[in-house]
């Protein structure tokens, strides 16, 4: 899953600045961390960003679970437990609706 490369292409093609645009680009191919001034380019900023001003809802729960599996967690023992069973009612909920209304796929987690 390469939901953190999905989440920098939106905030990036959100941007309307060409210039900022054009450093983080530069930055990215330099392999060099993101930041505009000082003020350097989370994962979770660019997270929270997408989440709240783009519409994708579903961002920040998928993003946390997918870092949960990265990260040393309970998530690993997904054959004992079911690790969405961690998530909020809301989490949940918005991931539902965002598979409902993108991919017509009814779903119960």
């Amino acid at each position: 899953m390469e939901l953190d490369s999905l989440i920098r292409i939106c905030y990036i093609k959100s941007l309307r600045d060409e210039n900022e645009k054009n450093t983080l680009l530069t930055q990215f191919f330099d392999g060099q961390r993101w930041k505009l001034e000082k003020n350097i380019i989370s994962d979770r900023k660019m997270v929270t960003y997408v989440t709240n001003n783009l519409g994708l809802g579903w961002a920040d729960p998928i993003y946390d679970i997918g870092c949960a599996f990265i990260h040393l967690s309970p998530y690993h023992d997904y054959m004992s437990q079911n690790p969405t069973s961690t998530l909020s009612r809301e989490s949940r909920q918005t991931i539902i609706k965002h598979v409902k209304d993108h991919h017509h796929i009814d779903m119960i987690i």
